[in-house]
């Protein structure tokens, strides 16, 4: 499964979201949230994963153990499309841009693999008490 198709889940997980982990660090800006995110997909830090994701509130609906598997498949699954393509040679991450409100933004990502290929998306970030996570 490609990067972008990846991607596109993260954009379309929900309207309605809700975190489920609590978040070890305040991540202070929607662009350090992006690079930290992709930086733990790329490292194999699931932990970091889980705090840097913002997960649609339906999981927070299932019993722990479902809600459990379902994050660790999405980091299964994030994680083996990008060690496909040779694992995360660069990101550039452009200023977030302004989404429906002050709390949603969007940050633009172009990002390369050790395979060449290139990558381009927009990710959705959403402010969660003082810091931000990647989701909407």
């Amino acid at each position: 499964m490609k990067i972008k198709t990846l991607l596109g889940a993260i954009v379309l997980t929900g309207s309605s979201l809700l975190a489920v982990t609590a978040q070890a660090a305040t991540i202070a800006t929607p662009e350090q949230a992006v690079k930290s995110y992709f930086n733990a997909v790329d490292k194999g830090d699931e932990a970091g994963f889980n705090d840097l994701m913002q997960f649609p509130d339906v999981l927070a609906q299932l019993p722990a153990e479902q809600s459990q598997q379902i994050r660790h498949d999405m980091f299964q699954q994030m994680q083996a499309s990008l060690k496909n393509e040779g694992g995360l040679k660069a990101l550039e991450v452009s200023n977030a841009q302004k989404g429906a409100d002050v709390s949603h933004m969007t940050v633009h990502i172009k990002g390369s693999t050790r395979n060449g290929e290139t990558h381009e998306a927009d990710v959705p970030v959403v402010k969660v008490g003082k810091g931000w996570k990647v989701g909407q």
